[in-house]
């Protein structure tokens, strides 16, 4: 991969980082925290049903609780989707030279989504989460992608998913009533995760910068998919039954419409603006955002062709 001589510089300095100020989470991270048994996991916003009559129900107990177990999972979901990107980098490492730039950056980024793993996991156990697993349609569809699916592909799968996860990160950074565990957590993944989406954002340029409709399109499509792919995770008719909730069936279904919609106001700004940075918005993409992420982007006035 050729990069220009500016975007050299900035790669360089964020290898440099990497090694020489690295953030290891048993220093960084407040594990020996004395719960007071009133933090709260999750904020209301990013709680699958708050908002729904449903919500207001339970009890402060009960929702406390619902956003403890609903965080374990996304944090699960953050890790296994993490083990995906490491299963693509090292079949990329095996492609390029160890003395290639984007080898040597791949590496510290391997190396950082490995610790990423390994925190959210150590987080998971020290809010006493016992997540689910993914389901066999999750299993099938990452294991065909990271075999066969082309690298540009897989950077922009990756990419897509880190931006929306940074944003969904950020609602927890700001919420002060948020456990401190959690806070921290969420910090040092986005202080390293705005390196690799800088990486990613760079690397595939040279696919993006003068690309035509039909591969705009597809792009668009790519990270609309995979978004819905990574937000199916989320939600669990598990979670409500364990809880001993009523109805979970058809709690489970408004669960999933409800967090769609304040997923895709919450979290997906970033994603949209680099989808529209390379015009890959169109009448086909938007449509396929609206039914799958329930996102309306506006038309441009001007039409990319």
């Amino acid at each position: 991969m050729d990069f220009t001589e500016k975007d050299v510089v900035i790669i360089q300095k964020m290898i440099k980082i990497s090694k020489e100020k690295p953030l290891l989470p048993k220093e960084f991270i407040p594990w020996s925290y004395e719960d007071k048994g009133d933090e709260i996991y999750l904020s209301d916003n990013l709680i699958s049903i708050a908002g729904l009559k449903e919500y207001d129900q339970l009890s402060a107990e009960q929702k406390r609780e619902l956003g403890r177990r609903e965080l374990g999972q996304v944090m699960y979901s953050y890790a296994w989707s993490e083990t995906m990107a490491c299963a693509f980098f090292n079949r990329r490492l095996l492609k390029i030279d160890v003395h290639n730039l984007e080898y040597k950056f791949l590496l510290r980024e391997t190396i950082e989504e490995y610790r990423h793993q390994s925190m959210f996991c150590d987080a998971i156990e020290r809010i006493g989460v016992t997540p689910f697993p993914p389901s066999r349609l999750h299993k099938w569809i990452a294991k065909l992608t990271v075999m066969f699916a082309p690298d540009s592909i897989m950077f922009l799968s990756v990419l897509g998913i880190e931006l929306a996860t940074d944003f969904y990160g950020d609602v927890l950074r700001r919420d002060k009533s948020i456990h401190p565990v959690i806070q921290k957590v969420s910090v040092l993944h986005h202080i390293e995760e705005e390196r690799h989406i800088l990486f990613a954002k760079k690397w595939l340029k040279k696919y993006t910068e003068n690309a035509g409709f039909v591969r705009r399109t597809i792009y668009a499509i790519i990270v609309v998919l995979n978004l819905y792919f990574m937000r199916t995770m989320y939600v669990r008719k598990e979670i409500f039954d364990k809880m001993g909730l009523i109805n979970t069936k058809a709690l489970y279904k408004k669960a999933r419409r409800n967090l769609a919609v304040k997923f895709g106001r919450l979290c997906l700004s970033e994603v949209n603006a680099y989808v529209d940075s390379f015009n890959g918005w169109n009448a086909i993409s938007r449509y396929l955002a609206k039914v799958f992420l329930k996102i309306n982007i506006p038309k441009n006035d001007i039409v990319h062709a």
